[in-house]
């Protein structure tokens, strides 16, 4: 899955290169690190709300769209700004279809369970 980033700044950040380069850098850091994190889907919600604004899917692309915070000194004033950001990518043919088969994996283990459960609490009939 290709990934092209694109950053998109409105505000004015010229003369920051240094600051901007050290803020996405500690932005993905803290993003990756975050991520790795998420073992369930409360804490992907989590992640998702705290690192990415919007996702929009459209025919078959994928886009994140997000602002890095960047914060510089001047003299005794710290301000922040946000340099915008969208990744996008695009979902193969392949890629759906392995997650068709995932999903169709999982419905079909958990209807094995059922199964089981039902079968184990249904009373077994006498021999004969």
């Amino acid at each position: 899955m290709g990934h092209e980033r694109r950053f998109h700044g409105t505000s004015d950040t010229s003369g920051l290169p240094g600051a901007i380069d050290t803020a996405i850098a500690q932005y993905c850091e803290g993003a990756r690190v975050r991520f790795n994190k998420c073992s369930d889907p409360s804490s992907m919600r989590a992640f998702m709300l705290q690192y990415v604004e919007k996702v929009v899917h459209l025919k078959g692309k994928v886009s994140l769209y997000g602002r890095v915070p960047v914060r510089y000194e001047q003299g005794d004033d710290t301000e922040t700004n946000t340099l915008p950001f969208c990744i996008e990518s695009e979902i193969t043919k392949e890629e759906r279809y392995l997650e068709l088969m995932r999903t169709y994996e999982a419905m079909r283990y958990q209807q094995s369970v059922a199964l089981l459960r039902e079968q184990s609490a249904s009373p077994v009939p006498p021999s004969l």
